[in-house]
């Protein structure tokens, strides 16, 4: 026999996951809430247009390059701003086919650029440049800003492009070093953004610090992004737990229906049986009387 706790749990079930599921789904919109207001900071991050053909595949966009990498420490946060410049506003497209329409029929309200995968192509510092240089000044007083950065490989050619021709020091003194000295002659910059070109030309002043620079706020952004994607799994997963429960509660009352049919056609069965043997009592018992009575 099904007992009634069976019968009560998957319902109690439901009550303790609709619970969970309206913290779930205020979490989310909270996270979500305040990834779209760091994201308001930067406008000119933000890439809109309307599809240039039918069933267009959006995945052909991968966005604004801001986006597309991660700093791994933030104490490098306004160096490569000032390499990438306004290269972090490019939009990275998977074609040059793409690019064009998108240009000619995406109805794009802002002046961009695009950098196709299949046709960017970068300039990295060779293996030879980066032993000089270390042999210079340290090993940790030099580094590629290309190996400052994580990023999905199949946008290397566009991380190359933009970061891959620059050295980054900690300070001017150092920089300069590099950026003249023979054998090296790169594009070398400082962590506060002073920059030592070998053409001869040189820039700094304030850039303000590592935390108000924009991809330090970027990085901010993502960490919300990823956690309100996060929680939006897992009030999705946690309707999936519902609808499950509430299936099994259905179950259980069919099941709980045919035990008790099936109950009921028992009690029938018994019942007829008992009358059929009472029948048969009768029957055999007035077939013994007539054997007796012809006897006597």
């Amino acid at each position: 026999m099904v007992g009634c706790s069976q019968y009560l749990y998957p319902i109690v079930y439901i009550f303790l996951f609709t619970e969970k599921q309206l913290g779930l789904v205020k979490e989310a919109r909270e996270l979500r809430h305040q990834a779209s207001k760091l994201s308001s900071q930067f406008p000119q991050l933000v890439f809109d247009y309307t599809d240039p053909e039918p069933n267009f595949d959006r995945r052909r966009v991968l966005g604004p390059v801001a986006k597309l990498f991660r700093v791994k420490d933030l104490k490098y946060a306004v160096a490569l701003e000032v390499i990438a410049g306004n290269k972090l506003q490019n939009i990275v497209v998977d074609t040059e086919v793409t690019g064009k329409i998108l240009l000619e029929r995406g109805q794009i309200r802002r002046r961009v650029t695009m950098l196709p995968l299949t046709q960017i192509r970068g300039n990295p510092i060779s293996d030879g440049v980066i032993k000089n240089a270390q042999s210079l000044v340290g090993a940790s007083n030099v580094v590629t800003a290309l190996s400052l950065i994580e990023y999905d490989n199949m946008l290397k050619p566009v991380m190359e492009y933009v970061f891959g021709s620059v050295l980054i020091c900690p300070d001017m003194e150092i920089a300069r070093r590099i950026a003249f000295h023979p054998g090296i002659e790169k594009k070398t910059i400082t962590l506060e953004g002073d920059v030592f070109d070998p053409q001869g030309t040189l820039s700094g002043g304030s850039r303000g610090t590592a935390s108000d620079s924009l991809l330090s706020r970027i990085f901010k952004w993502r960490d919300l992004e990823v956690a309100a994607q996060k929680a939006e799994e897992n009030v999705t997963q946690g309707e999936a737990n519902v609808r499950a429960a509430q299936l099994r509660s259905q179950n259980i009352s069919h099941i709980r229906e045919a035990l008790d049919n099936a109950r009921h056609q028992l009690e029938l069965l018994e019942t007829q049986i008992r009358q059929t043997d009472k029948h048969r009592l009768r029957a055999d018992l007035a077939a013994t009387r007539n054997e007796l009575s012809e006897f006597s």
